[in-house]
């Protein structure tokens, strides 16, 4: 995986530890290690795999260009002849309203009803009170990763043009949380934030919520669009990796 800022797991050492991995012929260095002048083990690993995989279609586009690729996208576009992007797989044995012990009424396509009482259940938890407003849930690690500081600059303009409730639950970076916590005591009718992990609400908040937003800007696969899917909570997403 190779994300476009921050960490990246590209195993990438100066060309003097040759000498420990082939003593015999220590100057040698194979064309499939050397990346800029240094030991690039997964360039390496790129060439001499028989298959190479992502988590998605749409990211193993994305790593052939240079802003997602990390230096390593020409290597990519080289193997693209080997390289697939199969989409994660979700675990409907724990996500799936048909049998979520955490919500309060089980419910599924054929028969939607359940998913007024998750709804309504999920006002309750809140405090909100109108039902006909809809909601907006987010539930993410708090990250710059994750479109947190677009999230912050669009909930202040949607909330003058729309009659809406937002709901967000995560941790992460603090600065994000403060700011989360900044938007609530801002907007008290609208916006309510739950810095903590909790999966039982994160259950309530896809099963009662009537959208649910990720704004990642990357995402190499992503669950929660497809948890949301599965829940009838329409998933609004930034196009990118397996959002898109």
């Amino acid at each position: 995986m190779l994300p476009r800022k921050g960490k990246i797991y590209s195993r990438v050492f100066p060309k003097e530890k040759i000498k420990k991995i082939n003593p015999v012929y220590p100057d040698y260095l194979p064309w499939h290690l050397e990346f800029y002048g240094k030991i690039n083990y997964t360039k390496s690993a790129l060439y001499l795999a028989d298959a190479v995989t992502t988590v998605s279609k749409k990211y193993a586009e994305e790593i052939q260009t240079p802003e997602y690729g990390y230096g390593l996208d020409g290597v990519l576009r080289d193997i693209k002849h080997k390289l697939y992007g199969i989409l994660n797989g979700v675990d409907y044995s724990v996500w799936d309203p048909r049998n979520d012990p955490h919500i309060r009424k089980k419910y599924y396509i054929d028969d939607m009803e359940g998913k007024k009482e998750c709804k309504e259940e999920l006002l309750y938890i809140t405090d909100f009170k109108e039902r006909e407003i809809p909601i907006i849930g987010i539930v993410s690690r708090l990250a710059e990763q994750k479109g947190f500081d677009l999230i912050e600059q669009a909930i202040p303009k949607i909330l003058q043009q729309e009659k809406v409730y937002f709901i967000i639950l995560g941790t992460g970076d603090k600065q994000y949380e403060d700011s989360l916590r900044r938007l609530a005591n801002t907007y008290p009718q609208n916006v309510r934030t739950f810095i903590e992990f909790n999966e039982p609400l994160a259950h309530k908040i896809e099963a009662g919520a009537d959208m649910f937003l990720m704004a990642s800007k990357y995402e190499p696969c992503g669950l929660n669009q497809m948890y949301s899917l599965r829940y009838g909570t329409i998933p609004i997403v930034r196009a990118t990796g397996g959002l898109d």
